[in-house]
Order: C-alpha cells, then structure tokens, then sequence
C-alpha cells in the first residue's frame, strides 16, 4: 500500500505560489521528508495501466527521462520517491503511451488523490514526440519538458492559466493559455515549467523554433515559481549543492544547452561565463512576487538559447566573465565580480564587494558596502549614484586607478541638498579644507601617502558626507571627475 496520501493544500497567501497549486499534495503523515511511492508502467512490454486507464509501452528512454524528472524534483525539496514494482503499491503510477490513450496531446496527468486519495498517474504520448530517435528526451529537448511538467500536476501544482478555485487562481494578467504572458511575463517556461508557453519567449531572441531545435533550448528543471511552490508544499533540500560549486552559462545552440534555475544549499559558488560572446550574469534571486524579477532574473550568453536563474533564498557568491563585454550584477552579500577581458559593466549592488574588471574600459559600481574595485590598465569608469555607495566606515577602495585615463562619475549625486528640487554638481577644490559650503569635493593623501582620500559635502556642515579611497598616491584633479 502507499505510503502517502492525498490532503487538501492549505494557501500560502503568496499570489504566485498561490498561482501554481492545484489544491492538493501528498502527506505520509510524518514531519520532514515526504516518502512518495512510483511505478513505472509497460517497461516489460505492453502493460494495463489501471490508475490511467492506459496501455503503457515504456522504452528504456523513457523511463530514463522518467527518473531523471524525479531526481530533479528530489534536488530542490523534501521529497523521497522511491520506485516500487507493482501498481497498487504507487502514489503515482506513470508510463508512455500512444496517441490513442492519449489524443491530441503530448501527455496528461492529474493532482495528487484524484484516482483514489492515495493514487494518481499520468502519461506521456510517445507519438507525439518531435523526433523518432529519442533525442528529445534528453535534458533541455522539447519532449523532455513534459515529463517534469506533467510530473509537477501529480505532486499538486496546477498551470499559471487555470484556476481551481479560491485561491488557486490564474498568475495576474493571464486569461488564456498559449501566447498570454501575463504581468511582469511570468506565464512562461523560463520560470516555471506549469506554462504552455515553454521557454523564453519573450526574450530578446524571441520564441523558439520546435522544429529547429528540438534537443535544446527549453527549460529542463523546475523553475524559480516551481521551486517556490514545491518547497511551500513539501520543503526544502537544504542538502543539496552545499559545497563550493561552479555553474557555466550554456555557450552554443546545441544539445546541452537549456535553461535551469539553481538551487543551491550553501558553499561559495560561482556562475562563470562558458564562452567569448557578451554575456549577463545576474546573481539575483527570484523575489516570488508580481514584479520585475518575481520568478528569477536571467543570465545567459548572447544568442544563446539556455542560462540560468536563481531559485528564492539561493545566494550565489561570485561571477566571472569572459572575452566578451559582459554585463555583471551582484546581490545583496559580498561578491566578487571579475569581467576579464572585454569592456565590461560590472555592478556589486550591495555587500562588500570586490570588482576586477580585467582588461577592457569598464564601467563599475559597487552600490552599498565597502568595495574593493580595480578596473584594470584600461581607460575604467567608477560610477556613485548615492553618498550611500562610499560613506563612513564603509568606504569604498580602489586600485590601479590611472590618473589621465580613468574617471570617477559623480554626476547622479546632488552635491547640494541644502537646495530643494536642483540638482547640483560638485565643485573641486584639490587638497583645500572644507568651507563648509554644501558642494565641495576634496582630495588629499593619508599620513604616508599611501593612500589618496576623496570627500565630499553635500550639506555644508563641513565634514565629509562619503568618502573614497585610492591605493597609492594619486594626484587627482578636475580632468578625473565626471560632475
């Protein structure tokens, strides 16, 4: 007999994970781990399926992707499947059928309970498969997708379009299944693998072609909405990629390439660029919420259909790019940054963070925190938008800077806050003291000078607002600012 049975999903309150649940899961009745029992039918031959009222024939391949889709949903939460052998003993009873159990679609399943409060199945159509040799089955191919999508219904997750009443209703802005993205374009597979809408549609290599690309370029694990939903209804794998790992961004429109969303339990882990073309890399996490950002933000070569997201709670440390000008975003921890070759932009957000632009004119901006920044032997820019990006004991420090090829941009910063509503520009006045007029800039060297000081006033009370630091002695003048 199986070991869980079906109960009524409780909502989170979450307008997303909300979005994704299909008002029942699994429970084995014990705290941590839920243990779900699954068969999977026809591998001997053809087999009556009587939890789907099927005829299974299921190849070697197929029960392949059928495993792989199990592990990676053991990856991110709590659950334990363990593969039983005959059919009454099964939560979930899956197996590959032909069109005529299946027609018209690529494959169907239902919620956890819907056969009997301890039963429930589905079903892949194998002749619906975009191609004859399997080849679609694998990671990041077009038929794959089904599998972890129609898996996800039978452990309780619904489509972002569909409703199930109550509180389990459709993503905002979303009324019809296929090419309705809804707010923020959340109703697609690069989020969550529950969209009709697989892939990344709406990005700036549009939709992609099935016919062209049918081993690559799909989403291939449970997205950062899937995620969120999963961990809410079973919790999460808090040991899973726990040590200091490594992700390397998809480089070519080829078998391998396909988009995933990380979830990582702890380590110092690193997304590194896999190529010379520009590249994002976003160490952002999914913020789970109706906005810019709510399931995950994308990083991904040029032209290259597949990438990463970050799964909510997931904090990746450290992006390094590579030949190409590449655009680098931190979170709000310590980073570090490293652009290497190419005219890359690098921006820490908050942390302390250390930026290396390598070789190329760079642009960084460590936002918030005290940041450690060298731009390299190019012409740089180090860009503040707030007093708050270097200021007290926070200060940032940079390195190398090269009088005469670099630049420090100050223009987005109000020198002047005494003056409502104008912005004001700073005025520079070498190594003189303050006068206690709001808008004076300042530099001059540290007992020794090995370290060059930059202040600013933006109040006029005299004392320094935001301050930033220079290894060695710098002999700065107006020609260094950007005002």
């Amino acid at each position: 007999m199986a070991s869980s049975s079906a109960v009524n999903t409780t909502p989170s309150g979450s307008t997303l994970i909300d979005g994704m649940l299909g008002g029942t899961n699994w429970s084995d009745g014990t705290p941590g781990t839920t243990t779900i029992e699954v068969y999977i039918g026809g591998i001997a031959g053809a087999e009556a399926m009587t939890v789907t009222g099927t005829t299974a024939t299921t190849g070697p391949e197929e029960a392949t992707a059928f495993r792989l889709a199990l592990q990676l949903i053991e990856n991110v939460c709590n659950i334990d499947f363990v593969e039983v052998f005959d059919q009454p003993s099964a939560n979930i009873a899956m197996g590959a059928v032909s069109n005529a159990d299946a027609p018209g679609s690529l494959g169907w399943a239902d919620y956890p309970g819907t056969v009997s409060s301890t039963q429930t199945g589905f079903v892949i159509n194998y002749d619906a498969y975009v191609t004859n040799d399997y080849s679609s089955l694998q990671i990041g191919g077009y038929d794959f997708v089904s599998y972890i999508h129609e898996l996800g219904h039978t452990l309780g997750l619904k489509h972002p379009h569909g409703s199930e009443g109550g509180a389990f209703q459709p993503f905002p802005g979303v009324t019809s299944a296929f090419g309705d993205y809804g707010d923020f374009n959340l109703n697609q597979g690069v989020y969550t693998m529950m969209s009709y809408n697989d892939g990344y549609q709406t990005g700036p290599l549009g939709p992609l072609s099935i016919d062209a690309s049918p081993t690559h370029g799909w989403e291939a694990t449970p997205m950062a909405l899937d995620i969120a939903a999963l961990q809410y209804l079973y919790g999460a794998n808090m040991s899973y990629n726990t040590g200091d790992d490594v992700y390397v961004l998809p480089n070519a429109n080829a078998a391998g390439a396909y988009y995933s969303c990380l979830w990582d339990a702890g380590g110092t882990d690193t997304i590194m660029a896999g190529g010379s073309s520009d590249c994002v890399i976003d160490l952002r996490d999914a913020r789970i919420e109706v906005g810019n950002g709510g399931g995950g933000f994308i990083s991904a070569h040029d032209g290259i259909y597949g990438g990463f997201t970050i799964a909510n709670g997931v904090f990746i440390e450290n992006a390094t790019g590579d030949a190409g000008s590449d655009l680098l975003i931190g979170n709000e921890i310590a980073n570090a940054l490293t652009g290497n070759d190419g005219n890359d932009d690098l921006f820490g957000l908050a942390g302390a963070d250390e930026l290396l632009g390598g070789h190329g004119r760079d642009k960084l901006q460590g936002g918030e925190g005290g940041d450690f920044l060298d731009g390299g032997r190019a012409a740089d820019k180090f860009v503040y938008t707030s007093i708050l990006e270097s200021s007290g004991a926070d200060c940032d420090m940079i390195r190398h800077y090269q009088h005469g090829k670099d630049v420090i941009r100050l223009a987005a910063i109000d020198a002047d806050t005494t003056t409502a509503g104008v912005d004001d520009a700073f005025t520079f006045i070498g190594s003189d003291p303050f006068s206690a007029a709001a808008g004076e800039l300042r530099a001059f060297k540290s007992a020794g000078g090995l370290v060059t000081i930059l202040t600013g006033d933006v109040d006029g009370d005299g004392a320094a607002d935001f301050r930033i630091k220079f290894a060695g002695d710098i002999a700065l003048d107006i020609g260094d600012f950007i005002l």
